[in-house]
């Protein structure tokens, strides 16, 4: 069986791959407050992100995986603010989405 080479394994799946790499960023911070991976986590989440697909342009592809990535994280990380307003939550976590995308 031959080895699969990790561009192909990200580029069949990459919005996956976002979504475990906003999960896992957010197990840096509080409640579940793994500090111990937080220089760890953001070195794999960016490498993840950063790995542009074949299907789409480069630019586009990496656009839509760091937006993916930033509302995934800010979800995992500013679910107490759904206890005040849902739709509000859902919006502060597409423009914080927005914002990780024009940084990456």
């Amino acid at each position: 069986m031959p080895l699969v080479e990790s561009r192909d394994l990200f580029a069949r799946a990459p919005l996956s791959w976002s979504v475990i790499a906003g999960a896992a960023l957010a197990l840096a911070y509080p409640p579940f407050n793994l500090g111990s991976l937080a220089f760890v986590l953001p070195a794999i989440a960016l490498w993840i992100v950063g790995l542009a697909g074949e299907t789409m342009p480069p630019w586009r592809a990496v656009a839509w995986r760091a937006w993916v990535f930033g509302a995934v994280f800010h979800f995992c990380t500013l679910y107490w603010a759904g206890w005040v307003t849902v739709a509000g939550m859902l919006v502060m976590v597409a423009v914080l989405g927005g914002y990780v995308m024009l940084v990456v």
